[in-house]
């Protein structure tokens, strides 16, 4: 064989080695750093902890635009002056029988005349 032929054979494998070595070099790369970098990227437990957290972020920002708006102080509540009087069922009836007898004594009736069947068949 002369020597043209066998520099020729040299650039034939050069050239047929070339694009194998790219090859190579890009799964590696993939496999190296793309790979690594995205199952870091999409791991399902990351994924969860930063939605978790991004949740309460919000609620704690929505906590922190409700103290702005309302007063901690205003919500304090004073029993004597705030809370309005209420009333029992006793001392409505007896408000009631004293008020006005006559409808206290038909509310009774009312209330004592009901038919057990008939509250049955209400429900």
């Amino acid at each position: 064989m002369s020597e043209a032929k066998i520099d020729q054979i040299f650039r034939l494998v050069e050239w047929l080695a070339m694009p194998f070595v790219y090859g190579v070099l890009i799964i590696l790369f993939l496999f190296l750093l793309v790979k690594p970098f995205f199952s870091y990227l999409f791991d399902p437990k990351r994924v969860a902890l930063q939605y978790s957290l991004g949740k309460q972020q919000q609620s704690n920002d929505s906590l922190q635009k409700l103290n702005a708006i309302v007063d901690a102080e205003e919500l304090i509540v004073d029993p004597d002056d705030d809370i309005p009087d209420i009333l029992s069922d006793e001392e409505r009836i007896a408000k009631l029988s004293s008020s006005d007898p006559e409808r206290a004594g038909q509310l009774v009736k009312q209330w004592l005349h009901t038919d057990p069947d008939e509250k049955q068949e209400d429900r």
